[in-house]
């Protein structure tokens, strides 16, 4: 079983900012998109191939571009272990990098050191060049082509795949409990679904209205669970599918559904 945090990015590298960087004029500050940044904000790609810059194995680097809170560009970045973060402005197709930020996860040593050259490459005013769906990221010693999200790794449906439910959400948390038995949930188009926790079966009913995703009539199978840790995890599903309204969202092969301040997240193929 292991916990990380969510979204905590408590590292910060401040890089030589010029004396307007991050300059905005107050709270809802815009940011104007034209050209290149209009066509980068709201999209996220995955690493398809590199030159000078070898991933570690069975990692996937992925890159995502959005507008901050109170204007200005920002970034995100994750190979695998740390979750980067950093602002910056586009001058004539290269990224200005003012800051960055990552969370402080231990990895592998290997996967630390992704991290750091990633780092080192985005703060070195890497150039930037977009055909289509395919980014092509261009610093001092590497070239880094990507492929849109979208394409290289579509959203699956809700319907029709089965969920294998990895890890549990509470508040900033989420735990990997390692379930001998993986617990799955599965959706299907005549507005079904049934759960196994590895312990029970449960099935019921749902609707979804966009992001909105509501169980009604769900009822679980009795059994005694005997270890401890899967009786957790599945008083911790039955929580998060009880009737009345969740939000969820997909990912990818990723799905997670959200009650409150608990949910599960899940995979499929």
């Amino acid at each position: 079983m292991y916990t990380r945090t969510r979204t905590t990015l408590p590292v910060l590298f401040l890089l030589g900012c010029t004396p307007d960087a991050g300059k905005d004029t107050g709270p809802g500050t815009g940011t104007v998109l034209t050209g290149l940044t209009e066509a980068l904000v709201g999209h996220e790609y995955l690493l398809d191939s590199a030159e000078g810059f070898d991933p570690v194995a069975d990692t996937t680097v992925r890159i995502g571009f959005d507008t901050g809170p109170r204007g200005g560009l920002k970034f995100s970045l994750s190979a695998g272990c740390n979750q980067m973060e950093g602002s910056f402005e586009l001058v004539d197709d290269i990224m200005d990098v003012s800051s960055v930020a990552m969370t402080e996860m231990g990895c592998e040593a290997d996967l630390m050191a992704q991290d750091d050259w990633l780092v080192a490459f985005m703060t070195a005013a890497p150039s930037v060049a977009l055909d289509g769906v395919d980014l092509t990221l261009t610093g001092p010693d590497a070239t880094l082509l990507f492929v849109d999200r979208e394409v290289a790794d579509p959203d699956r449906t809700l319907t029709g795949n089965t969920w294998t439910i990895d890890s549990f959400i509470e508040g900033e948390t989420v735990t990997n409990y390692g379930l001998e038995t993986p617990p799955t949930i599965v959706f299907t188009d005549e507005g079904t679904v049934s759960v196994t926790t590895g312990c029970n079966d449960g099935d019921g009913t749902y609707t979804v209205d966009g992001d909105q995703l509501t169980f009604a009539s769900m009822t679980f199978t009795e059994m005694e669970c005997l270890d401890e840790v899967a009786a957790a995890a599945e008083s911790h599903i039955a929580a998060v599918v009880a009737d009345g309204p969740t939000t969820h969202t997909i990912d990818a092969a990723r799905l997670t559904i959200e009650r409150d301040s608990i949910g599960i997240s899940a995979t499929t193929d």
